[in-house]
């Protein structure tokens, strides 16, 4: 069971990013592909308003998507060709590969969360 178990939380696709709290504890994961951004909040409570920010050193500018709600224990994935430019220009994950995922968000009780990571495909 031990061996099914492992096997079916990794993937060589999908490469992990773990953003660390100012608490030492591990509130929000983060793991990238080729594909997507996935965000998983291990907070405790429910993150409000969580903001993913993409930088790239081919793009001049940032691509953004907005998560309202992220509940206690949930995971949004995130395709690329959901993030926009603060000017409504979409993600091309073709021309613009992405350096750094950054994220901010919010929980409950208005704790808040700043975790960046770089990118790893």
């Amino acid at each position: 069971l031990g061996a099914l178990l492992a096997v079916s939380c990794t993937s060589p696709a999908v490469s992990k990013a773990v953003g660390t709290g100012a608490d030492g504890a591990t509130p929000i994961v983060v793991r990238t592909s080729e594909s997507a951004v996935v965000v998983e909040n291990h907070a405790g409570r429910a993150l409000l308003n969580v903001r993913i920010t993409l930088t790239a050193t081919d793009a001049a500018k940032s691509f953004i998507l907005v998560v309202p709600t992220l509940e206690i224990g949930a995971t949004s994935e995130q395709p690329l060709t959901e993030f926009r430019s603060e000017d409504g220009t979409m993600l091309d994950p073709a021309a613009v590969h992405p350096t750094q995922v950054a994220i901010t968000a919010r929980d409950t009780l208005a704790k808040s969360y700043d975790v960046t990571v770089p990118w790893n495909r």
